[in-house]
């Protein structure tokens, strides 16, 4: 596994926005988000699906983009 600098969030947050698989919407929310864990001590690590078991399970985590994800939006 290989841990995630502050750069390499910042750079996936963007290609994501770019290739369009940020759910459709800026990435600046999720982007904020992750600053602000990773100011509090927090970290990301990147695992090769390689690494998995044949019967193993991975998540991903990083928050998408879009209108709910927006500032001010309206929580339900």
């Amino acid at each position: 596994m290989r841990e995630l600098a502050l750069d390499d969030i910042e750079a996936l947050a963007v290609g994501a926005w770019i290739l369009g698989t940020g759910g459709g919407g800026s990435p600046y929310a999720g982007l904020l988000n992750m600053r602000r864990l990773y100011a509090e001590g927090h970290r990301v690590e990147l695992m090769s699906p390689f690494d998995l078991a044949d019967e193993g399970l991975g998540c991903g985590g990083l928050e998408h983009g879009g209108a709910a994800d927006r500032p001010g939006a309206p929580r339900r």
